[in-house]
């Protein structure tokens, strides 16, 4: 069997020569799409890497920036523990006072005033108590000086809103800071919280038991009013959103604000507002007052917090938390009445006004204060203060009446009528009940004026005298509420702030009910004997005129000599309880017009014109 063999080699060549020709530079195409692609994964490389250095270059940066900040920041607490640290210190806007250097919305740094350890009886006069300028919280600033120079604004359009007014923008001196290499400036400003609205004041939590601070929240009203403020008009705050919010932003977020919300009023609302209660003048933190106001009466009696004359009752606390007076505090407030050193409002005064809640009635859910319904239990009442109604007005209404003269037929003479109004008004923020039993009369002594006639009778003048003065020491006494006898005292009520006119409907002699509302009777007739008119025989074509002249005379008091003394002007009072002629019942509420003294003096020309003409 015969073999052929066959060249591989040239059956390949001959094969590729026979149709099968390849393209020259295909492999050129590969080399070159391989560089491109090289040169992509290259510049995207670089790309990356150049983005990379730009990132841990903006990071670097952003951190120095923090760093800056963060030092800025330790700056401004450092200067903020310094300067207001000790409690003496005051802090106060810029525009108060008359410092140097001031930027609008600065805040300024005072000492207050001191007691002096060498004379702690010294007078301390509201003259004396002048606060020394300290410094301002603000970078740059060096003591009393601060430099005006390379200001930097911190707060502006991007806090404030679109066009703030210029006097909210807020500008620091830049304070320069040196590294190894390196230089750079910071600044800084401190606004003082506690002299803004707190925006998110009030409780955190309707369900009071739930509440981690239910007494508090218990207190805490549920309004503040925040809705005056135009952006938050239709805003209230949910259950616990007062509790997280931190910033202004905070406040715009939960009401659905955009932009800058409330940043106008950035100046003057906060969400952290606090403030240390601290007796600058001492130097110390001040004294718990509520746990002072719990302690027996007796411990607060006779103790005022100041003078006439504006001097401070420094008082001493001993170890025991008693207190007492400090020096050159007169011990008997009647010795230095009307003079600089009479006493002031007290800490028997305050007490009944922090435990006057306790004395409260309930009706239903509504509080009241009640009054005691006998004269006695009314006068040793300590909150009878409070348990009083205020008299706002009295006013009398003196008129004449023509009337048969029954010495001359035919003929008429004149009558003095006197009728009364008086204004009482509840000046508490509950209801006001005087109880039913009590009686509260209005008196008027004396009408300071005497009358004098002009009667003239065709043409010719047939009466011109003028009638002596009267001698009787009582015209008016007027029950308001009812009376006299104390079953007829019914009481009433007054709402709170609420004033009730009460005017004269049935009496006997001088003594008249006065019941609620503007109901004049024509009062009583004044006691021609004591009072006589001597305007008798008068025909009805008679022209009637007539004058009230102001007296200046007193008369003899034979009738309240143990309250008045020996001569009497004028007076108008009120008591209460039962009022008789021998002046010892009743409890004495005050006068409206003096009693005795000179009559012609400012006090009574404000109160009583001189000449009264119809």
């Amino acid at each position: 069997m015969s073999k052929t063999l066959i060249d591989s080699s040239k059956l390949s060549a001959g094969m590729l020569k026979a149709g099968h020709r390849v393209k020259p530079g295909f492999a050129l195409v590969v080399t070159l799409s391989l560089m491109i692609l090289l040169t992509v994964i290259a510049v995207g490389l670089l790309t990356l890497s150049s983005i990379s250095l730009r990132s841990i270059s903006g990071a670097s940066a952003q951190r120095q920036a923090q760093s800056n900040a963060r030092m800025a920041l330790m700056l401004a607490i450092g200067q903020l523990q310094r300067e207001m640290g000790p409690d003496s210190r005051i802090s106060a806007p810029f525009d108060a006072g008359s410092p140097t250097g001031a930027k609008p919305r600065w805040t300024a740094v005072y000492d207050a005033w001191k007691t002096d350890p060498a004379s702690s009886a010294a007078a301390l006069t509201p003259q004396s108590r002048v606060p020394k300028f300290r410094s301002w919280l603000v970078s740059g600033a060096d003591g009393t000086s601060v430099t005006s120079s390379d200001l930097v604004p911190l707060v502006g359009p991007g806090s404030l809103g679109t066009n703030p007014a210029a006097g909210d923008l807020v500008s620091a001196p830049l304070v320069e800071l040196s590294d190894p290499g390196r230089k750079g400036k910071i600044a800084w400003w401190i606004s003082d919280e506690s002299a803004k609205a707190k925006i998110n004041a009030g409780a955190a939590t309707d369900n009071f038991a739930a509440a981690s601070n239910p007494f508090s929240d218990a207190q805490s009203p549920p309004r503040i009013g925040h809705q005056a403020i135009s952006e938050l008009s239709a805003f209230d705050w949910k259950n616990g959103q007062r509790a997280i919010a931190v910033t202004n932003n905070s406040v715009n977020l939960a009401a659905g604000l955009s932009g800058p919300g409330i940043g106008s009023l950035n100046h003057n609302t906060t969400v952290h507002s606090a403030g240390v209660l601290s007796d600058v003048r001492e130097g110390r933190l001040k004294r718990d007052l509520s746990n002072l106001l719990t302690r027996p009466i007796s411990e607060v009696e006779d103790k005022p917090l100041y003078l006439a004359d504006g001097r401070m009752n420094r008082f001493i606390i001993g170890a025991d938390g008693r207190v007492s007076n400090g020096p050159g505090i007169p011990s008997d407030p009647k010795t230095v009445r009307r003079t600089s050193s009479e006493w002031g409002i007290n800490l028997e005064e305050l007490f009944l006004f922090h435990n006057l809640h306790r004395e409260l009635l309930w009706s239903g859910s509504q509080p009241k204060l009640v009054s005691k319904n006998t004269r006695e239990a009314a006068v040793d009442d300590r909150f009878f203060l409070y348990r009083q109604p205020t008299i706002e007005a009295a006013q009398f209404i003196l008129s004449l009446r023509a009337v048969a003269d029954p010495a001359n037929a035919g003929k008429y003479k004149m009558q003095m009528m006197l009728d009364g109004m008086v204004s009482v008004s509840n000046p508490n923020d509950v209801i006001f009940e005087y109880a039913p039993g009590l009686q509260l009369p209005l008196q008027l002594l004396r009408v300071p004026y005497r009358l004098k006639w002009n009667i003239t009778r065709a043409g010719a003048v047939v009466n011109n005298t003028q009638p002596p003065q009267a001698g009787n020491l009582e015209y008016f006494r007027g029950y308001v509420g009812g009376g006299p006898a104390s079953a007829n005292a019914t009481g009433f009520s007054l709402q709170p702030g609420e004033a009730g006119v009460f005017g004269s409907t049935t009496g006997t002699g001088a003594l008249l009910s006065l019941q609620r509302g503007f109901l004049p009777s024509g009062g009583v007739q004044m006691d021609e004997a004591s009072y006589p008119l001597q305007a008798a025989n008068l025909q009805l074509t008679d022209q009637i005129d007539f004058q009230m002249d102001r007296t200046n005379g007193t008369v003899t008091n034979n009738k309240y000599t143990p309250e008045f003394g020996a001569n009497v002007w004028s007076y108008c009072n009120f008591w209460i309880g039962p009022r008789a002629d021998t002046g010892v019942q009743g409890w004495h509420l005050g006068a409206i017009v003096p009693y005795n003294g000179a009559p012609d003096n400012a006090f009574v020309n404000e109160r009583l014109p001189l000449i009264i003409r119809p």
